[in-house]
């Protein structure tokens, strides 16, 4: 049996609660009471929401053989931050639990805690930069649904505590049961860690309806060049005085604002597709001599996965080459393929080869190093301009 301690203090959002049916229904799918939950505070007693409902609690002294904490957030982690014996007790006896999870704004007492030093971290994405400004040994990751790191476990903010959750069924009684549980939930979607927990339109957050106007316009036509003058037309603006409120309600120059959309459609294409090869470019590369003598140098980075190659001969007949037969070293900087095995004769002094290559994750997000990924998405924003 797994044993989990919920750790609660005064304030404390309700949101947090509902993490604890995922564990319900996860003994009901496995068939077994598994997980077996219980409420403890640092005193004990009754413990009030931020809703104002009172939820009994067991005092930390009483817990006994817990195997994870979960530790709930409050409203606003900076006006009520955590209790010296809250932070003695996880520096303790928490830490000898399997791991230690934090649900939204309980990121800042791990943080305020020293759990997350030298780690990766999230939390709500209203208190991100605020948690990255007051601990700098924190590498805090504001755009991820959760984060595993080690034995410590974060959540963004309120309903990805129940991805969080449902990601710990995985990993104790596998993903068949934790897809259980999603169907039984009605869950829209199992969310991996790597998702992003905003959208970049509600970060824009403009003040004005013209303004808005001109995102939701820019928006339908990310497939296409975009021009300030384009948009202050849609706002009703000269392209000057556009700018100039553009950047004022914002925060970003138009270009930087549309980029970021940019970015994130391809973000959303890559989490539809992960775990499969996502950004596609192809190139005509002209060689002295095929085969090739050494190292073919590829003009693009990070590139996971050759698709296919064709050599040309004197009439210009494609002959394939099989992708086994080219060893590809994808992260060198910059990437190269070399000939190994057989590979056909192009028939003339000067042959040219056609490359397909894949440049993306071929794994899924949460496996990929953030600036492999920072790569991969800003390459996937320049596919999508040119499609």
């Amino acid at each position: 049996m797994h044993h989990i301690g919920y750790l609660l203090t005064d304030g404390f959002q309700v949101m947090g609660l509902a993490t604890q049916t995922v564990f319900e229904y996860a003994n009901k799918v496995a068939g077994e009471d598994f997980y077996a939950l219980r409420n403890f505070s640092v005193g004990g007693g009754d413990v009030r929401s931020s809703l104002g409902m009172t939820i009994a609690t067991l005092p930390v002294e009483q817990a006994e053989h817990i195997d994870s904490w979960m530790v709930c957030g409050v409203g606003n982690p900076l006006e009520s931050p955590s209790s010296q014996e809250e932070r003695s007790f996880l520096q303790t006896t928490g830490q000898r639990a399997r791991r230690i999870a934090a649900i939204c704004t309980g990121g800042f007492v791990l943080a305020e805690s020293g759990l997350l030093s030298k780690r990766r971290a999230t939390t709500h994405w209203f208190f991100a930069r605020d948690m990255q400004a007051r601990f700098p040994d924190i590498q805090v990751e504001d755009d991820r649904i959760y984060i595993v790191d080690g034995a410590i476990w974060t959540s963004a903010g309120m309903t990805a505590g129940l991805d969080m959750a449902l990601a710990m069924v995985g990993k104790d009684l596998g993903e068949d049961v934790a897809r259980g549980v999603a169907h039984n939930l009605v869950m829209h979607q199992h969310r991996t860690g790597g998702q992003t927990q905003h959208s970049e339109m509600l970060s824009l957050a403009p003040k004005t309806d013209r303004i808005q106007n001109a995102l939701n316009y820019a928006r339908k036509n990310l497939m296409r060049p975009l021009t300030v003058e384009e948009l202050a037309e849609e706002a009703n603006l000269s392209p000057r005085q556009f700018s100039r409120v553009f950047t004022a309600e914002t925060g970003l120059s138009p270009s930087k604002a549309i980029e970021g959309l940019r970015l994130e459609a391809a973000r959303l294409m890559i989490e539809a597709a992960a775990g499969r090869c996502l950004v596609d470019q192809q190139w005509r590369i002209v060689l002295d001599r095929w085969p090739p003598s050494g190292e073919i140098r590829l003009p693009l980075s990070p590139v996971s996965q050759i698709l296919a190659a064709r050599v040309y001969d004197l009439l210009g007949q494609a002959q394939p080459v099989a992708a086994t037969a080219l060893a590809l070293d994808g992260q060198a900087d910059p990437p190269s393929i070399r000939p190994e095995g057989e590979v056909p004769e192009a028939g003339r002094p000067r042959g040219a080869i056609e490359i397909d290559v894949v440049a993306g994750y071929g794994a899924t997000p949460d496996a990929v190093p953030a600036p492999l990924r920072q790569a991969v998405l800003r390459l996937a924003a320049r596919w999508f301009e040119q499609r």
